[in-house]
């Protein structure tokens, strides 16, 4: 037996959660160890375990992360309501962890009261990070500013935030000094400038920094020459009539951004003003123009001195000379983003041709490719099908012979009730499945709760009278996933949790 102290020390270098479970199985001694040193713990499913259970197992915690809602929450697949409340877990930890140092919450619904309670509840607190994340007002962020005095990083990831005052800024004391990450870009409304150049100024270890679209163009120099240390700049509007002495200024500041290596942002763009950033093109190894609506030449340009680029999004305005271009100047890419400019739009007037691809992919979204996934992607970790498969046989190549599985989502494809059933077991050793506009049955919903009592099966159906439904008919959505905390008790109206009543037993005897 080793001494505890060299076991602690073993365990500090496992950084992975599925290295450290597999150690905690070893025997009670590394079970114990492993349970009194974790320090981290991720949540896949807010509702897969209950707050409690896991403050008991893990009782010094400094850093949680939760994921809420499916991620087919971002394409609207998940109604308004369905739950994701992460209320009662702030309770819970706000008990159990006063010296907790981060919080990291992913689609999930935060009131202002949560954030007060994260506020004042840990006098330590360093990183809050919300990711789609709702619920939350302006007040909440003020709370956050105004008490968390060792806080580094605030990032708010895609939320929908109610926007009652471009003043909570100010709520940072003129003694805080210790902000090393601010992003703000999805808020909406307009922030206080000179709050947000004092914050800036005094905080001399600010690395990223990501406006919205409210901050002028002629500000963002101002904010580079008081921050020529950032790694990760987003840039606000970066539109405005002409003016050389704003351009000079600019290209002057980037010019002086020598560890800048991420630049996104670029709202409203006008063209003009885009060689501003020539001087800072060949060190960037991001590069997001997703919200920079300007034609392929003026793209060109710009990704033709990138380099050393690793990753780039960009609108389809690029075009086919601008992904030439992309394909002869960045070597090192690693992961290419094209959004449509007008996704409402059959064919926009861009050139970029893909039809080539699709004629191709027309072939290839059968069952065969399923078979193939199944026989070789043994160590595939995450599934998400779209409009793809000929029939069950797709889904049951994908579950029988993905051995490392652990989320899969699917919608709009041809699967249905055999295939789901005859791999039931499967299930408990994923996290999720998620499938809307599928073929699964009403009663085959109700089947696979009763035989699978460690599941939750929630049917969730927008349809009036969605108990009375015939077993025969398919659901709209259905969303399984492992607990071990049995049904939530914060279920909607269009939320079903099947084999979990007398009524299901009684229907299906």
């Amino acid at each position: 037996m080793f001494p505890e102290e060299v076991l602690e020390h073993v365990f500090s270098f496992l950084n992975s959660h599925t290295d450290r479970n597999t150690a905690s199985l070893v025997c009670k001694s590394w079970y114990e160890m492993e349970r009194w040193c974790r320090k981290r713990v991720f949540i896949g499913n807010c509702y897969a375990v209950n707050p409690r259970v896991v403050i008991r197992r893990f009782p010094e915690v400094k850093s949680v992360e939760l994921k809420g809602k499916p991620h087919f929450a971002d394409f609207n697949l998940v109604p308004e309501g369905w739950g994701g409340y992460v209320y009662p877990w702030i309770v819970e930890i706000a008990r159990a962890y006063p010296w907790l140092e981060e919080i990291r919450l992913k689609r999930m619904v935060v009131t202002d009261e949560c954030l007060e309670i994260v506020a004042k509840s840990f006098r330590n607190f360093r990183v809050l990070v919300l990711e789609s994340c709702e619920g939350f007002s302006t007040d909440g962020l003020a709370a956050v500013a105004a008490n968390c005095r060792n806080l580094r990083v605030l990032d708010l990831r895609e939320c929908e935030v109610e926007e009652l005052s471009g003043h909570w800024l100010s709520h940072f004391p003129d003694s805080f000094t210790s902000l090393e990450s601010l992003n703000m870009a999805c808020l909406g409304s307009e922030v206080s400038f000179s709050a947000l150049e004092r914050l800036v100024a005094r905080s001399p270890n600010l690395k990223t920094l990501r406006l919205n679209r409210t901050v002028p163009i002629e500000k963002l120099s101002t904010l580079l020459q008081r921050a020529p240390q950032l790694v990760d700049f987003g840039t606000g509007a970066y539109s405005a009539e002409i003016r050389q002495d704003v351009y000079s200024r600019l290209a002057d500041a980037f010019s002086r951004s020598k560890n800048l290596k991420s630049l996104s942002g670029v709202w409203d763009v006008t063209p003009a003003y885009l060689p501003a950033i020539y001087s800072v093109c060949s060190q960037l190894t991001s590069l997001n123009l997703s919200y920079a609506a300007t034609r392929s030449p003026d793209l060109t340009k710009i990704v033709s001195q990138c380099y050393n680029l690793q990753r780039l999004v960009v609108l389809d305005y690029i075009e086919d000379t601008g992904l030439n271009t992309v394909s002869m100047s960045c070597k090192d890419l690693r992961e290419l983003v094209v959004f449509p400019s007008d996704p409402f739009v059959g064919e926009a007037e861009v050139l970029l041709t893909e039809q080539g691809l699709v004629s191709v992919s027309q072939g290839l979204l059968t069952d065969r490719v399923f078979e193939y996934i199944g026989t070789h992607a043994k160590n595939l970790d995450m599934l998400s099908i779209a409009f793809a498969g000929d029939s069950d046989l797709g889904l049951h190549h994908v579950l029988s012979g993905c051995d490392s599985l652990r989320k899969l989502e699917i919608r709009d494809c041809p699967f249905g009730d055999k295939a789901l059933l005859a791999n039931a077991p499967k299930l408990e050793k994923m996290r999720s499945l998620w499938m809307s506009s599928c073929l699964v049955s009403f009663g085959a919903c109700k089947l696979l709760g009763q035989k699978m009592p460690g599941l939750n099966v929630e049917v969730i159906d927008e349809r009036e009278n969605v108990n009375s439904l015939p077993d025969y008919v398919p659901v709209e959505k259905v969303y399984i996933y492992r607990t071990v905390s049995g049904q939530r008790f914060d279920t909607p109206d269009f939320v079903r949790i099947m084999g979990k009543d007398k009524d299901d037993l009684y229907n299906l005897s």
